[in-house]
């Protein structure tokens, strides 16, 4: 594949060739489903990341996407970091990847006193 055609097949599957224009809390979600996850290590960079790929959403659709409407969450998913992911979509990314998390995780949760009870409540 040339370079350009590589460059702008990548662009179009992270949302970038041409963003969503959805304005309000629905747009979040839509990003958050079109991509399949967004890394969102910190609250302002997952904005960001939405906002990067939505014309018209604002940080406070973003807001009221997590907070109010509850369209989209951020969770450990993918490589054991935050993600950005639509609500829709949890279920069956931690049926997949939990797993593996949680075996890679293990000497952690030894380390830190987290016994098997504790971490069922916790899933």
């Amino acid at each position: 594949m040339e370079a350009d055609r590589v460059r702008r097949t990548r662009a179009s599957a992270n949302l970038l060739h041409r963003p969503v224009t959805t304005k309000g809390p629905a747009g979040a979600a839509e990003v958050a489903r079109g991509t399949c996850g967004l890394q969102a290590q910190t609250w302002a960079g997952a904005v960001l990341q939405v906002r990067a790929r939505s014309t018209q959403t604002t940080k406070a659709d973003v807001d009221t996407a997590r907070e109010v409407d509850r369209s989209v969450v951020r969770g450990w998913f993918q490589r054991g970091t935050l993600h950005l992911v639509a609500t829709e979509d949890y279920s069956w990314l931690l049926a997949l990847l939990g797993p593996v998390l949680e075996k890679r995780n293990e000497r952690r949760y030894r380390q830190l006193g987290l016994d098997e009870r504790t971490r069922e409540r916790g899933r």
